[in-house]
């Protein structure tokens, strides 16, 4: 069992008071089915937001954008390294 799924199945247990997802009631279907669509949710909205600041690191230290690579090289022309400002 992955740490997702691990997750999803103690909040299960958890929210409906139930020793395994077997234990769940019919009439607490619904209300299951909900919580862990919103648990999806939530971990895509999570998962875009990782994404997006991989990206901004990325652009910002691994790869900065070409002016910055040009004010670096004119400030070692000048000898002095200016400061990185983000």
């Amino acid at each position: 069992m992955n740490g997702t799924s691990h997750a999803a199945y103690e909040r299960s247990r958890f929210a409906f008071g139930v020793l395994s997802a077997q234990g769940l009631r019919p009439e607490h279907f619904e209300d299951a089915k909900a919580d862990l669509e919103g648990l999806l949710t939530l971990s895509e909205q999570h998962q875009d937001r990782l994404v997006t600041l991989d990206e901004e690191f990325i652009t910002a230290v691994i790869r900065p954008p070409v002016s910055i690579r040009k004010v670096r090289a004119m400030g070692k022309r000048q000898g002095k390294q200016p400061p990185l400002v983000f």
